[in-house]
């Protein structure tokens, strides 16, 4: 279905607002114009959530989350980015893998499965999209996702039973 992502930004800009104030964090999100793309909104704010959630938990109090949405040609741009610890550059290769934690997350106190970017990875791909990531340890990280418009997709709309909220990530 056709899903504009405006409303899924203010939604999780909302719930990470919550959490970076209760971090000591500060949190902005920006929205440079509407875009929507074919896709389901569950999935999507799923998506936004877990990088949101992740900046705001590897950036120490007084570091800055902000939250975007873009359009570039024929995509939409969702990025994170964050002024965290920042990600060792022989990680970033691993960090979509299910399962994985590297060092800063698990000396991080915040406990996780490993399984957040892995399933973010996964919701990007079945949504005909790309994710990148840029980071430098003790500077932070930006998760830039890029999808395809709904207006440029045409026929190749996400096919939705590649991933399952109650089953997992699926191999």
């Amino acid at each position: 279905v056709e899903t504009p992502l405006a409303p899924i930004v203010e939604d999780v800009s909302e719930e990470g607002l919550a959490l970076a104030r209760a971090k000591g964090v500060t949190f902005s999100a920006h929205t440079v114009e509407n875009a929507s793309v074919w896709g389901d909104a569950v999935l999507l704010h799923q998506l936004a959530f877990n990088l949101v959630d992740n900046a705001v938990k590897y950036t120490p109090a007084g570091g800055t989350v902000e939250l975007s949405l873009s359009r570039n040609g024929s995509s939409a741009r969702l990025s994170v980015k964050d002024t965290g610890v920042g990600i060792d550059e022989a990680e970033l290769g691993k960090i979509f893998d299910r399962f994985y934690r590297g060092d800063s997350a698990r000396n991080h106190t915040e406990g996780g499965s490993g399984l957040g970017l892995a399933l973010v990875a996964q919701i990007a791909d079945v949504h005909k999209g790309t994710i990148q990531v840029t980071s430098k340890p003790g500077e932070g990280s930006v998760f830039t996702v890029t999808l395809p418009l709904a207006s440029q997709a045409g026929k190749a709309r996400p096919d939705m039973t590649e991933v399952s909220m109650t089953e997992g990530i699926r191999s």
